[in-house]
């Protein structure tokens, strides 16, 4: 599968709009899970906070995908044709969540368009895994102040 195969983002929940899955980024040449953790009453501005993962773990969810990816076109959908496939993505996604650590806070109105990253300081990721491990999302007003002084710039 070619670069331009492989989407870059797999979307595993969605509500108007992505609330968790997997992106890649070429800039930063990473792969990353990512969830939501804060939005405005709108829900058009979010903070998602992403965690490095393994290239060969995305490949191998793009692969276990590939029989819903139509010609390597992402579709907003975590969809698979086989059980057995289904119990091992879900498996890798069960491992990729949050535990301990993030590597950066996005704020954008998506994960896959212009937007403002910060490396969070560690009372701000505990903050952020507690909302995770609760199920969390919260308002975004008290989390904008991370990015005050930060350009917006794409991701991708």
């Amino acid at each position: 599968m070619t670069s331009d195969a492989i989407p870059k983002v797999i979307i595993t929940s969605y509500y108007d709009g992505s609330t968790e899955g997997f992106v890649r980024s070429d800039i930063l040449n990473s792969h990353f899970f990512f969830k939501l953790v804060a939005w405005d009453s709108q829900q058009d501005m979010r903070i998602f906070a992403l965690k490095k993962i393994k290239m060969k773990v995305y490949l191998e969810i793009v692969n276990l995908l590939a029989e819903s990816l139509a010609s390597g076109k992402w579709k907003p959908i975590w969809l698979f044709l086989d059980d057995e496939k289904r119990a091992i993505a879900e498996k890798l996604l069960l491992n990729c969540r949050f535990e301990s650590d993030i590597d950066f806070l996005v704020l954008g109105q998506n994960i896959d368009g212009k937007i403002k990253m910060v490396i969070p300081e560690q009372d701000v990721v505990n903050e952020v895994i507690s909302l995770i491990t609760r199920n969390k999302v919260d308002s975004i007003e008290k989390w904008l102040g991370l990015f005050i002084k930060v350009p917006e710039t794409p991701f991708f």
